[in-house]
């Protein structure tokens, strides 16, 4: 288990009890500007890890350490999957940060908001960042109100070897596909904001009437208006079913 806590401008993640011998780390300290996002995400747990190195992975009981992971390092700490707390960083050691936590929902706002103020004074720190990650939310859990609050009323959707959707109703009609049951599995991977564009890699997976479970890979790139995104292209790959 660790405590995720905002001390000034840094984000403390502090390791308790004997996740310090598990994972051979006590605490982390990362500045605000290097974190990119934050959310509770009990899924990824199931994921392959990557390579272990060090650290201690016992399945069902505890993953904790440092793991390499398509040419990423990320650092665990993680023992009940719907505890779990990704943390996206940047120009760090790590590119993730997947610990347990008492309270996920508070501690990815606690952060957030701390992203939000970071740069107190001038252009909000993440604010675009904050938005994508609403959308994929609601991408989540089927939400078509809390998707369609991120897009511009004239909003452009690239889907790229498919077709390209103009406007909210569009949009709209497009956010659930009858060739699929119930709402996907997200996780974003990576999230880069630069100017006006935001990117968005990450994988997931979708049950499809006929072929069951299916597993994909994405990239989205998001331009925004404003606080708003105007133009979305969605780069999509299916990788099988299991």
């Amino acid at each position: 288990m660790a405590r995720v806590e905002v001390v000034g401008h840094q984000l403390r993640v502090q390791i308790e009890g004997m996740d310090k011998l598990w994972s051979l780390k006590g605490r982390l300290e990362i500045p605000l500007t290097h974190v990119t996002g934050a959310e509770a995400d009990p899924e990824a747990v199931r994921d392959w890890k990557g390579w272990r190195g060090p650290g201690t992975n016992v399945p069902a009981i505890v993953v904790a350490g440092t793991f390499h992971h398509q040419g990423d390092r990320e650092f665990w700490d993680v023992h009940d999957a719907a505890k779990a707390v990704v943390i996206r960083l940047t120009d760090e050691r790590y590119a993730r940060l997947v610990v347990g936590v008492d309270d996920p929902a508070q501690t990815v706002a606690a952060i957030r908001q701390a992203l939000g103020t970071a740069g107190a004074g001038s252009e909000p720190v993440g604010s675009h960042r904050a938005v994508v990650e609403a959308y994929v939310e609601g991408f989540r859990r089927s939400d078509h109100e809390a998707i369609l609050a991120c897009l511009t009323d004239d909003v452009e959707w690239v889907l790229h070897g498919y077709r390209t959707l103009r406007g909210k109703a569009a949009f709209d009609g497009e956010i659930e596909s009858d060739a699929a049951v119930g709402s996907p599995t997200l996780h974003l991977d990576r999230l880069i904001e630069e100017g006006d564009t935001a990117v968005a890699i990450g994988s997931g997976e979708m049950t499809l009437k006929e072929a069951d479970r299916v597993a994909f890979v994405f990239a989205e790139v998001f331009t925004f208006t404003g606080d708003r995104i105007s133009r979305l292209e969605t780069f999509h790959i299916n990788l099988g079913g299991r």
